[in-house]
């Protein structure tokens, strides 16, 4: 420790979960500190299934949804006043199983994450992209000030198989909704809104959604291949006419 700065070099900790190893980092310790922190942070062998119990302890998980997989990172964390950033460019899970009760089980022999995130207080941008065997998907959210109000843009683009996406959501989706198909899915949102009245973000969305599917079915409907586009103007949903 030295002028108020903490460095930490080779500290590891080894728990139920996995491990975690902080080879390099610099921590400032006082308030208002203009010294930098840096910190590299490897994180192995995370078994998903003891994590899910915690989540369901603390009623972040459902009940009913089981995941089970082990997960590796390399994380960067860095930040200067009240700005941060989080940065990874090789996190992994593998033998990612995902079981809804009742369901058919969604699994993924790999899952590979990058992610850049920066966070301050006027501004947020986070660029991910995420590959597995069924689910390809990139995207960006930024949220910046622009005189008295804010300007929020996200923006993803990937290709889904909705069947693999529905089993492993299917704790958050309507009972009996059926899906099938490798889509492509594009998302684009802004908003504009007083920085004082963050609540009216909502209000003011604009963007559009487009997806397609080879089959949907619910509550004895059933759709085949469908392109959806869903518009938002001012916060209200326009469904255009559906191509089936």
């Amino acid at each position: 420790k030295s002028s108020g700065v903490l460095s930490i070099t080779n500290t590891g900790v080894k728990a139920s979960l996995g491990t975690i190893d902080v080879p390099k980092a610099t921590i400032p310790l006082k308030a208002g500190s203009t010294a930098p922190m840096q910190a590299n942070v490897a994180i192995q062998g995370v078994d998903l299934k003891k994590l899910t119990g915690y989540g369901m302890a603390l009623k972040l998980v459902p009940k009913d949804l089981s995941l089970s997989g082990t997960a590796n990172s390399q994380l960067t964390l860095s930040g200067q006043k009240d700005a941060y950033k989080i940065q990874t460019t090789s996190t992994t899970i593998d033998n990612l199983q995902v079981v809804a009760a009742g369901k058919k089980p969604f699994e993924q022999k790999q899952v590979t994450l990058t992610f850049d995130g920066q966070v301050s207080p006027t501004q947020r941008a986070i660029d991910f992209q995420l590959t597995s065997p069924q689910i390809k998907m990139k995207g960006n959210f930024k949220q910046v000030p622009q005189g008295s109000n804010a300007v929020l843009n996200a923006d993803v683009q990937g290709q889904v198989d909705w069947a693999a996406v529905g089993n492993a959501a299917s704790a958050f989706l309507p009972e009996g909704l059926q899906l099938a198909g490798n889509k492509n899915l594009a998302v684009n949102l802004t908003s504009t809104y007083p920085t004082s009245d963050p609540n009216s973000m909502l209000a003011n969305l604009n963007g559009k959604v487009s997806a397609g599917m080879d089959i949907a079915k619910y509550m004895g409907l059933n759709i085949g291949p469908t392109n959806l586009n869903v518009g938002i103007d001012k916060g209200l949903v326009k469904i255009s006419p559906i191509n089936t």
